[in-house]
């Protein structure tokens, strides 16, 4: 919205100028006198023009409930609740609730859980998070992922895509680890949406580990 108010601005001040509400008065600068019965009515055309975009444009802004490059920040992050062994949300209609065999660990920064399979040492870590960049798919998104990992480590190995479910959405999932570890310690991404919101599960472990966490998961209830 800020470009249509900077541009209404601007009109208004072209329109001041060649209706000479602005700047000397006529008779008071002979050079400036030449130069308005030159390109006055240009001007004076201009500004209104400006001035009239802008408005339609400030208004397109507000019909799409935009306010520029900050509009995506609006949506607010689901509250993520843990209690005993259940994760859940109440504006996503998430809940997972782990077995015994799991132990729910604090979360590190940009996380909101942490479970620990205690049998395979598998690491499962949730997140729920405004999609960003909004309207990106759980495909592009898996791709941003590798192509970061792939920056930081120089490259990625063992690398699978594939396609699945959490709870009643459809999710995509990917496997990759970098170059020196190979088949000892590998990620699976799991990536869901509902609504504006993408929810991520990273876990981390051997292949028993995997199993672990695709067990859990298949129970989760996402409608």
């Amino acid at each position: 919205m800020i470009d249509g108010i900077i541009a209404c601005l601007a009109g208004l001040l072209a329109a001041l100028f060649g209706f000479r509400v602005l700047g000397p008065r006529p008779g008071e600068s002979p050079r400036w006198d030449r130069w308005h019965d030159r390109f006055g009515i240009a001007v004076r055309v201009l500004g209104v023009v400006v001035v009239l975009a802008g408005l339609a444009l400030v208004g397109w802004r507000l019909y799409q409930g935009e306010s520029g490059p900050a509009a995506a920040t609006q949506v607010e992050p689901p509250t993520i609740r843990v209690e005993g062994q259940t994760i859940s949300s109440g504006p996503l209609g998430f809940q997972l609730t782990f077995s015994d065999w799991w132990r729910l660990d604090p979360p590190g920064p940009g996380a909101d859980f942490l479970a620990v399979h205690q049998d395979s040492g598998a690491a499962l870590i949730g997140t729920a998070l405004p999609t960003s960049p909004p309207g990106a798919t759980p495909d592009a998104i898996i791709t941003m992922t590798i192509d970061s990992r792939t920056a930081d480590w120089g490259s990625v190995a063992n690398l699978e895509r594939g396609e699945t479910k959490i709870g009643a959405r459809p999710a995509r999932w990917a496997v990759f680890s970098a170059p020196e570890q190979h088949e000892a310690t590998r990620l699976k991404l799991f990536v869901a949406q509902k609504g504006p919101y993408t929810i991520t599960f990273t876990c981390m472990g051997t292949g028993a580990a995997h199993d672990a966490c695709d067990t859990v998961l298949a129970q989760a209830a996402l409608p």
